[in-house]
């Protein structure tokens, strides 16, 4: 009759934490498979280089494009076509800057940011959040970007929220480039909202400015 044969404790032991480690190898390996995969469904191709009212840019191709300017404001919105998911909101204002506001300064007045941003639950939580990214330039002028993450309930159901907010300063005039992604499950096209942001940000030209008053 065949002996059986003994595995000490600590042989034991180690045998358990190669498997785990296989197991969480294969487990992160997924999951990077899994968020390449989502990267490659929500990425936007840009166009040619286009003018819109006082700026040239490019924007993401197949988009519906709109643009209007005044005396001291111009405005450049772009939506995704319906049958892309997230449905995407992206919107370029440049403005005059006569009280030399810097970018921080611009967008906590009033109105630039949703109001989310600034209020709470009655539990105390926050209704949403805003995080840094990383500093760019836009037409050779440093920027501050931000992103933000809310979630607005409907009658549908939650609605996510994925913003990416890009705001600069230079020559008398402020440029602030707002990205709104919204879609029914958490913020899976985050980094590639952010890429999209940033690419159309680098893409910027300031070709008219404003007539000083």
């Amino acid at each position: 009759m065949a002996k059986r044969m003994r595995i000490s404790d600590s042989r034991r032991q180690l045998l358990l934490q190669v498997v785990l480690v296989v197991v969480l190898l294969g487990a992160t390996g997924l999951a990077g498979l899994t968020i390449r995969q989502i990267d490659r469904a929500t990425e936007v191709p840009l166009g040619a280089p286009l003018r819109a009212a006082t700026l040239e840019l490019r924007l993401p191709e197949g988009w519906q494009v709109q643009s209007d300017s005044a005396d001291e404001a111009a405005v450049v919105i772009a939506g995704s076509p319906r049958s892309e998911q997230p449905k995407r909101l992206l919107e370029v204002q440049h403005v005059a800057n006569p009280r030399n506001l810097t970018p921080e300064e611009f967008l906590s007045v009033n109105g630039v940011l949703p109001r989310d941003y600034h209020q709470q639950f009655a539990s105390g939580s926050p209704v949403a959040q805003l995080s840094m990214l990383p500093p760019m330039t836009v037409d050779g002028a440093p920027a501050m970007a931000v992103q933000g993450r809310r979630v607005i309930t409907t009658a549908q159901g939650a609605i996510f929220i994925h913003e990416v907010f890009i705001c600069s300063q230079a020559g008398g005039s402020l440029i602030l480039l707002k990205l709104q992604a919204q879609q029914a499950q958490p913020f899976k096209s985050d980094q590639s909202d952010i890429r999209l942001a940033r690419e159309v940000a680098l893409s910027i030209r300031v070709v008219q400015g404003f007539a000083k008053p």
